[in-house]
């Protein structure tokens, strides 16, 4: 299933060559088929109130999923116009792993209708898959039917909850030059946020009620999705946001009230935010991620293997290992290692400086990195001294990595996804 989402971080990954042109090794793939229905299976689709249709091909007694969990899937996805197949796990030969909160909302409702060990048809109209733009072989406005087998599912972590705010935050407002009202909630060590920062953050907005502005309709919460927002100061869409997140550092809270002319104006918002309204915000800023700590007995000399890639394990893991065609998630930051202290140098990518960990297939990357990824396992940690050869030869990539350049790479193996 290709989710509808797609990382700023595999957009730069792409951008400086970090991921390249999927090999043959993908073309390897021994198909599967789909394992077998049951016997007194329904003919007819039932309808959901969202106008899904479905109809449950094999019972399972297992749990169900919910829209956070990362499911296991195998499927096979066809064109409901003409039968057309347009995508198939069976025909790659391996299942998919995904966030089910992540994909077309056919998806996040259907599969949580059915069990672990399951199988689900489901048929999805146009405004429940890819709507009017389509995607790849997908025509605009097409209907979609999809074959799902529920292999397994991880329940998704604990849901964050708000930070705590200061016993002797601000009960009143500040009215900045522009109009903003601002309290903070939870002071900063951190130095203010600038401008030209990318920020992470978690936020919960509402409209406020005028007897109680404190409450009111709440609108949007990064909390209840589990996942905060990573954005650039000058390229947030709200005027009073860019404004009132540089009043704090990293690791503060700040409440805002942000009249129309900061917000959205006179413009209606998806039928939610009416034009003209003022709105509430609580802020959070959080920290930018750093590296996991390393093993006290870590190995202070690289190794090196048969092709010259040089590597140094940093943190053991009992955890599985990646293989050629796995996919995996990273944290990861690169640098030019300076001659005289290879262990420091000019840093050409961080994923720890956006934010975000990056998820991409292994086979995809270059050669250091799908070789040294499958020397430690889901959870360890390890360094790699990538020669030219094995990185990005005599081309090098964009304006950071000059031709011919050895790269180092500090690398944490968050998970190993079998797809």
């Amino acid at each position: 299933m290709r989710p509808r989402l797609y990382s700023l971080l595999a957009a730069f990954a792409l951008s400086t060559g970090l991921l390249t042109v999927p090999t043959a090794v993908l073309a390897q793939a021994t198909k599967v088929v789909p394992g077998p229905v049951d016997k007194d299976a329904p003919q007819a689709f039932l309808t959901t109130e969202s106008g899904l249709k479905y109809r449950v091909l094999r019972k399972s007694s297992g749990d169900k999923p919910s829209p956070r969990d990362k499911v296991k899937v195998h499927y096979r996805g066809t064109l409901v116009q003409n039968g057309k197949e347009f995508d198939s796990s069976y025909a790659r030969g391996k299942p998919t792993t995904f966030a089910l909160n992540a994909v077309i909302p056919g998806w996040t409702e259907g599969v949580q209708l059915v069990g672990k060990g399951g199988m689900i048809e489901l048929e999805v109209p146009s405004e429940l898959g890819y709507g009017a733009g389509g995607q790849g072989a997908i025509p605009p406005n097409a209907a979609l039917r999809f074959l799902v087998e529920l292999i397994d599912f991880q329940p998704a972590p604990p849901l964050p909850k708000p930070g705590p705010v200061d016993v002797d935050a601000a009960k009143e407002f500040t009215t900045t030059a522009s109009g903003l009202k601002y309290r903070v909630l939870r002071k900063s060590k951190e130095e203010k946020t600038k401008a030209s920062d990318l920020v992470i953050l978690h936020y919960r907005g509402w409209i406020p009620d005028p007897q109680n502005p404190a409450a009111g309709r709440e609108f949007d919460n990064s909390y209840e999705r589990g996942q905060p927002a990573v954005m650039p100061v000058a390229g947030m869409g709200i005027a009073g946001w860019a404004e009132g997140v540089q009043l704090i550092g990293r690791g503060g809270m700040i409440e805002l009230e942000i009249p129309p002319h900061l917000g959205f104006g006179e413009k209606e918002v998806q039928g939610i935010i009416p034009p003209n309204t003022t709105l509430r915000f609580v802020l959070e800023l959080l920290p930018f991620p750093k590296p996991g700590p390393a093993d006290k007995e870590a190995p202070a000399e690289f190794t090196t293997t048969k092709s010259g890639l040089k590597y140094r394990v940093l943190r053991k893991s009992d955890g599985p290992k990646a293989t050629r065609t796995s996919a995996v998630r990273v944290h990861y930051r690169g640098w030019l290692p300076d001659a005289k202290d290879p262990g420091q140098g000019a840093e050409f990518d961080s994923s720890y400086a956006r934010g975000e960990p990056i998820e991409f297939p292994l086979g995809n990357v270059i050669p250091g990195w799908t070789e040294g990824m499958q020397l430690v396992g889901e959870g360890g940690m390890i360094e790699l001294e990538v020669p030219p050869a094995l990185g990005y030869g005599a081309k090098g990539a964009g304006d950071t990595i000059p031709p011919n350049a050895t790269l180092r790479f500090l690398v944490e193996l968050l998970e190993v996804i079998d797809n």
